[in-house]
């Protein structure tokens, strides 16, 4: 209950006359409601109970009755069928024929779904099932001479009934023995769905009908059958078993799909075999009824009980009005609310009150509005100023004097991670100098020369300067930070490459030439050494960035056939030299592959030309295309060389890198290069949406395997190059297992 502020010193507390006076009525009102619905409405539960009582047994005995009915009219069919010459006829003289006509005659002219003919010793004849306006004639896995329903014809009696399931469907089966001049000669049985039968035993569209198996297990349902509606049917499994000892109805109760239903469960009877039980369902309504009873009573009752609090409201609140006006009022000026006026005018002491209020108001509200539009300049100035930080291409930080993160842009926030505002920016304190430097701008001092940090794999550069105020003492910091890592690379970059220069060119300074032998020899380094600047330079030329853009710009259909043998070529003279053996194996022909031929004609050629580099004296290097996967050509190019150990194997594709390849002597092998050639060559493959991966095992050999998008379109492919060119045997190098089940394993 809310105290009135005007009545806070009183020290008996504040009660509102009006809780007084309307509290006590309010409660004989509702005394004398819950007494007047309590009164009306037993009677009427009774009457509704009783009532609906009446239509659940007369709709149980509606469907008994019903049950009855179907089973002489479905008696009376397969009698009149049994005796039926053509059937008759077609079991004496074995005709299927003549029965399946007879069948599908029947299934289509009446409402039954299935019609089964047995021989004299219960074996499938012909038969048929209708579903859906279709008729199937076969019963493969059936084993409906299995049925309990035919082991009874057969031991002798004339006609009986069951519940056959054919196909996941159940039927309601009448079984007939086929009779001719005294002898016996099938068996007929004429069954309709079980879904078919319940909506013809339903009594009225008020009620549902559920049909179960002796075991309590549901077999069909007119509710709409769901797993909600068929785990509350098969909730009281124990009542259907009572019944079925009982021999006569039970009545229960049960709630389905949030709602509560009267259930009366009773024997299925079909002819004189007890087949099911019967649950006839009613939708209990009584609860509903008096809940409507009892609020229409409520209602009106209430209705007459409101009127007279109102009015009775209505006089006392006019005159505890203009005070509860002037307390109102008072509680939003204090909550910062200075837009609410009494507008009351002086004419008693309490219009004086709210008039001087409404002056304090004016004046508050005042001074509020002026304080509003400084705050709103304020907000539109750093607005601007964080734009322009955020819009710099360098980190920027903004300190307190006590060395507190006040804001960070974007850039600085990448490049040394999330950080809180008013938060010590640890990393930067100790790279800071207290003293002033320089002045760089008006307010703005350098704090010491630029410094340089390293953060996780990047090179930061970074500038410190001290703001102070008019009065020279320090309000603050500002931090400027610039990332130079690739600044730093490319110096690393360059320095390796120079040293590896220096390298190559030592080595020609150490040949001597004393003879002609030695001549012969310095001239077959110098030829060496001059291919391996040749390619030194290429590889430099390749440094520049080649994107999938680039590789765009200059693509086309290639045949793969045309492209390997071009490689292959270009290096099998060089491996006849290094007495290599270089084999083109192509399991995969005519296939079309998208791309920039000349880049990728080089890309190849340096997995070969490493191959060779890396095979010793007598081995063999295989150039292969293998299957299509997703789209993708897999090809591969293999070697029986040194291998690569696993510490080198991690690195081959870092730009630079260079392994310590060995030979069986585990003697160091030195060959030209700059630790270019992979890299480039698998940043050529992925320009053109390929993969590549490079397995290999010590003294067993080495395979680069990559993969390039296929095409169709062979409008733009390349030419055949001339049969010259194309000599040589293609044969199948030795496969590799382990390798090829490394990279099949890893797709």
């Amino acid at each position: 209950m809310r105290t009135n502020p005007l009545y806070e010193t009183d020290p008996a507390g504040f009660v509102s006359l009006r809780w007084r006076i309307l509290i006590p009525i309010a409660v004989v009102i509702v005394i004398a409601v819950a007494l007047s619905a309590y009164l009306l409405t037993s009677r009427y539960t009774e009457d509704v109970a009783s009532s609906e009582q009446n239509v659940l047994l007369q709709s149980a005995q509606s469907v008994t009755n019903r049950a009855a009915e179907l089973h002489e009219q479905q008696r009376g069919d397969a009698l009149r069928i049994a005796l039926t010459s053509n059937i008759i006829r077609g079991l004496r003289d074995d005709d299927v024929v003549t029965l399946s006509t007879q069948i599908e005659t029947i299934l289509n002219t009446t409402n039954y779904g299935s019609f089964i003919i047995l021989d004299n010793d219960g074996q499938f004849v012909a038969g048929g099932i209708k579903a859906n306006d279709e008729i199937t004639t076969s019963l493969d896995g059936e084993n409906i001479e299995q049925e309990g329903i035919v082991r009874i014809i057969l031991d002798g009696e004339t006609t009986s009934t069951d519940i056959v399931e054919l196909y996941g469907t159940n039927y309601l089966v009448v079984a007939y023995a086929v009779e001719a001049s005294g002898v016996r000669r099938g068996v007929i049985l004429l069954g309709r769905p079980l879904s078919q039968v319940l909506q013809t035993l339903r009594a009225s569209a008020v009620t549902n009908v559920a049909l179960y198996d002796l075991n309590g297990e549901v077999l069909q349902t007119t509710f709409e059958l769901n797993s909600q509606v068929l785990v509350g049917l098969s909730s009281e499994p124990e009542t259907v078993v009572e019944t079925i000892s009982a021999g006569n109805p039970i009545q229960s109760t049960l709630n389905l799909l949030q709602a509560d239903y009267w259930v009366l469960y009773t024997p299925f009877v079909y002819g004189d075999q007890t087949l099911a039980i019967t649950a006839t369902f009613l939708v209990d309504n009584v609860g509903f009824s008096i809940n409507v009873w009892r609020q229409l009573i409520a209602l009106f009752v209430g209705l007459l009980t409101a009127l007279l609090l109102v009015a009775v409201f209505l006089l006392i609140n006019r005159a505890a009005n203009r005070a509860i006006q002037v307390s109102v009022t008072a509680d939003n000026f204090l909550q910062g609310q200075f837009d609410i006026r009494t507008n009351m005018k002086p004419r008693d002491e309490i219009g004086l009150m709210g008039r001087k209020l409404d002056e304090v108001a004016d004046f508050a509200q005042e001074r509020e509005d002026k304080f509003r539009t400084m705050l709103r300049r304020q907000r539109r100035e750093r607005a601007y100023l964080i734009s322009i930080l955020e819009a710099l291409p360098h980190g920027v930080i903004i300190l307190d004097q006590d060395n507190f993160v006040m804001f960070m842009n974007n850039i600085a926030r990448e490049l040394l991670g999330e950080q809180d505002e008013f938060q010590r920016l640890k990393i930067l304190d100790d790279l800071m100098p207290q003293e002033v430097g320089t002045a760089l701008a008006p307010g703005i001092y350098a704090l010491g020369d630029a410094q340089t940090i390293k953060k996780q794999s990047n090179v930061l550069n970074v500038h410190a300067a001290a703001v102070l105020s008019p009065g020279k003492s320090r309000i603050g910091t500002v931090i400027l930070v610039q990332d130079i890592s690739q600044q730093v690379h490319q110096q690393a970059n360059q320095a390796k490459l120079f040293n590896r220069l220096s390298e190559d060119l030592q080595q020609l300074s150490k040949i001597q030439s004393s003879d002609s032998e030695m001549i012969t020899v310095f001239a077959r380094e110098i030829s060496r050494h001059a291919v391996a600047l040749q390619k030194m330079i290429v590889d430099m030329r390749e440094l520049t960035k080649y994107s999938r853009v680039d590789a765009q710009k200059r693509q086309r259909a290639i045949l793969a056939d045309t492209l390997l043998l071009a490689v292959v070529n270009d290096w099998r003279q060089i491996a006849l030299a290094a007495k290599l053996d270089l084999r083109l194996n192509l399991e995969r022909k005519g296939v079309y592959i998208i791309g920039d031929e000349s880049r990728l004609r080089w890309a190849i050629g340096n997995l070969v030309d490493n191959a060779i580099k890396y095979t010793p004296a007598g081995g063999s290097i295989a150039v292969e295309t293998k299957e299509i996967v997703n789209g993708l050509l897999h090809m591969r190019v293999r070697d029986n060389g040194v291998g690569i150990s696993k510490k080198d194997l991690e690195n081959v594709f870092t730009p630079f890198y260079r392994g310590t390849p060995t030979t069986d002597d585990n003697e160091l092998i030195r060959v030209p290069g700059m630790g270019q050639g992979l890299p480039l060559a698998k940043q050529v493959i992925e320009a053109h949406n390929g993969i590549m991966k490079v397995k290999s095992r010590l003294d067993i050999g080495t395979a680069v395997y990559f993969a390039l998008p296929v095409t169709e379109s062979e409008a733009n492919s390349l030419p055949l190059l001339d049969e010259e060119l194309m000599e040589g045997a293609t044969v199948v190098l030795p496969k590799d297992v382990d390798i090829d089940a490394i990279w099949h394993d890893s797709q």
